[in-house]
């Protein structure tokens, strides 16, 4: 489960910085928040839970990662994107677009935070 966990790691820093410049260039180009990028959204919430899942069933089985940050930063980067749009009541527009990428860009820099503890 650990090599499927530390995937999912590899896989959710790529996928938010992919998503940071995304949203970045939607708002450059005076674009809000659109049905591709909702999907984009989508995808990094799943991928950080599943993550998140992955994580816990490990530390009820006794795995521990080197640091207890570890869990700060996982619980962090699960709740961002998910608090944003609750309390941005799903706004859209160019603002929002920005917002949204500086979020995925928080989360690229926690999940590499998160890497660094595991170890």
């Amino acid at each position: 489960m650990s090599f499927l966990h530390g995937g999912l790691a590899n896989a959710l820093v790529l996928f938010t910085a992919i998503a940071a410049l995304w949203g970045l260039l939607s708002a450059l180009r005076q674009r809000g928040v659109d049905g591709n990028y909702w999907g984009i959204l989508m995808i990094a919430v799943i991928l950080t839970m599943a993550q998140a899942l992955i994580g816990g069933l490990m530390a009820v089985g006794g795995e521990r990662p080197a640091l207890n940050v570890h869990f700060l930063y996982g619980a962090l980067i699960v709740l961002v994107l998910p608090v944003y749009y609750l309390i941005s009541k799903g706004r859209d527009d160019r603002r929002a677009a920005i917002i949204y990428s500086v979020i995925c860009l928080f989360m690229f820099a926690m999940s590499l935070r998160a890497i660094a503890t595991s170890m």
